[in-house]
């Protein structure tokens, strides 16, 4: 009985929320990331200083959206970015439960959970901070997810679709979620039982929802006044 209370997900979920709450919230001092990217956001809302054209860094635009909407709506604090790597942490330990569930069994499934949840708060993880591979993470555990549950769903294009978009998502977070696109089309591969016609297909529509949230997530900076060549020169 007490080994099934152990076990349940949303009991190993809730203490690993506990433990990354204490974390992150614990008096620990700002990063040099967290610094970095925060007098982004602020000069970008302040003073209508750009990442890329204006400030110099190397990352994609997902952390200097957050952190503009953080600055603005919050002025400068570091909780804001904190409750939201919390937030993607927790929902990437519960897309492993439900992924590995699906591909293995309920057993495999909170290992694995369990084993991402308690590493997460430790020093050499960041635990603390607010990184972009913690949003990173996030939207390439969703783009597995979405591809094995809803092809196996027989809901083949909207899976795929879903799944490059969410990959898109990750890069626009940090520039290394470029290499998960192997292993995702590897994956369907997988699914569409190594196919030549069906997996070239998949994969043509995989790299285009990849190309289209690609280009979305530039959008903002465009917006704002950003010129295109300013970001592949600083991001890429």
């Amino acid at each position: 009985m007490i080994s099934k209370r152990i076990l349940n997900p949303l009991f190993i979920l809730m203490i690993g929320g506990i433990l990354l709450s204490i974390v992150s919230f614990s008096d620990v001092p700002i990063g040099n990331d967290e610094g970095v990217w925060g007098y982004i956001g602020r000069a970008w809302v302040d003073d209508g200083v750009l990442p890329y054209s204006g400030i110099l860094d190397n990352k994609t635009p997902g952390i200097y959206y957050l952190n503009y909407i953080s600055y603005l709506f919050f002025g400068i604090n570091l909780w804001f970015m904190r409750f939201l790597a919390l937030i993607a942490t927790i929902a990437t330990a519960y897309l492993i439960y439900l992924l590995v569930k699906k591909i293995a069994n309920s057993q495999a499934a909170v290992f694995a959970m369990a084993i991402f949840l308690f590493l997460s708060p430790l020093p050499a993880f960041d635990g603390a901070y607010a990184q972009t591979e913690t949003f990173m993470n996030l939207f390439v555990i969703l783009s597995f997810y979405f591809m094995n549950v809803l092809i196996a769903g027989r809901k083949r294009f909207v899976g795929l679709a879903l799944s490059g978009l969410c990959c898109g998502l990750a890069i626009a977070f940090r520039q290394s979620a470029i290499i998960s696109i192997a292993p995702l089309l590897f994956n369907a591969a997988f699914l569409e039982n190594y196919n030549l016609r069906r997996t070239l297909a998949a994969a043509g529509i995989f790299i285009s929802a990849v190309a289209v949230s690609v280009v979305l997530s530039i959008f903002p900076y465009y917006l704002g006044g950003g010129r295109f060549i300013d970001y592949l020169d600083g991001a890429w």
